[in-house]
């Protein structure tokens, strides 16, 4: 996979998952510099959480009516329908609700966790993910080193597995390419990652965050059909390249930008994006273009595991 850097304000260094030209990236800059705080034609799939009022779809153009009327109510997103495009809804930690709307056809997805329910030590996590490989994101809870699985298209079945510990933050996603999701944690006080096989059941520690600094992203940017360890850092995106399984850093986004993932072009390649002040801006592997969509203080959903890595500096 090769990467070029470039000096500029914002910093760029655009990453290229196949062999693309340099007039690629001159191509890609330039369209920057023109897209600047505007918005291209098309209308991508954008979602964001906004506090009080709830998920608000770009593609919709109006808000979802899953509502956060409490603490302790989660944003997820994901493929639930295996349609191509993100669906979004809410994990409720205390009854443990899961609510989706789906894109396809603006259904609610309903579903309960037989997991006990009331107060408890540690709070449960929502980490949505396709752990069967057949295309749905599947929901998923993380508890103290449990995990609880229910696939869509099978509500009433739950299928569990231990891996990791209470104070794990899990980053679920195809590391080894089999279309499964592997189970996989980031352990803040190690400052490692833990990615266990889904097929062999071996287990990979990787050393790459700054725990408190770095946020945590999980999916395939380089189109190989695995997920790529990767952590956002004010700035600059830190990766272990799935490929060549060696580190790289490179330049794209500001030190007060959140990072996203997106699949812009709905290709099943993943693509980064940074968003700041209500403005997204994606690279899709060929162009980087800009969005104006939000408030500044909405935040973005993604289409993979993105999560902090703990309590922010």
């Amino acid at each position: 996979m090769e990467r070029w850097k470039v000096n500029s304000q914002p910093s760029i260094g655009l990453a290229s998952a196949a062999k693309r030209s340099a007039a690629a990236l001159v191509t890609a800059l330039s369209l920057f510099a023109a897209a600047n705080g505007q918005d291209t034609a098309e209308t991508p799939n954008l979602s964001v959480f906004r506090k009080n009022v709830g998920i608000v779809s770009l593609a919709e153009a109006k808000t979802s009516v899953h509502l956060f009327e409490r603490d302790g109510v989660e944003a997820v997103a994901g493929d639930f329908d295996a349609d191509g495009r993100m669906d979004t809804g809410t994990f409720d930690t205390a009854t443990r609700l899961w609510t989706v709307r789906m894109s396809s056809d603006s259904s609610t997805l309903a579903v309960n966790f037989p997991m006990s329910k009331g107060k408890s030590p540690v709070r449960p996590e929502a980490a949505p993910a396709d752990m069967d490989g057949d295309g749905q994101t599947d929901l998923v809870v993380f508890c103290a080193g449990a995990w609880y699985v229910i696939s869509p298209s099978r509500p009433g079945a739950v299928e569990t597995s231990i891996f990791g510990k209470a104070g794990d933050i899990p980053v679920p996603a195809d590391y080894d390419g089999d279309k499964k999701a592997d189970l996989a944690v980031f352990r803040p006080s190690e400052n490692r990652w833990y990615v266990r096989n889904s097929e062999t059941g071996e287990v990979s520690m990787t050393d790459l965050t700054i725990t408190g600094t770095d946020v945590l992203v999980a999916a395939d940017f380089t189109g190989d059909g695995k997920a790529d360890i990767t952590v956002y850092r004010r700035g600059e995106w830190h990766t272990i390249d799935s490929e060549k399984g060696v580190a790289e850093t490179f330049k794209f986004g500001f030190e007060d930008a959140s990072p996203a993932v997106v699949d812009l072009n709905r290709d099943g390649r993943m693509d980064m994006a940074v968003v700041r002040k209500g403005t997204w801006y994606i690279y899709d592997g060929s162009s980087l273009v800009s969005h104006k969509f939000g408030d500044d203080d909405d935040i973005p959903l993604s289409m993979a595991p993105v999560k902090n890595s703990g309590k922010i500096n």
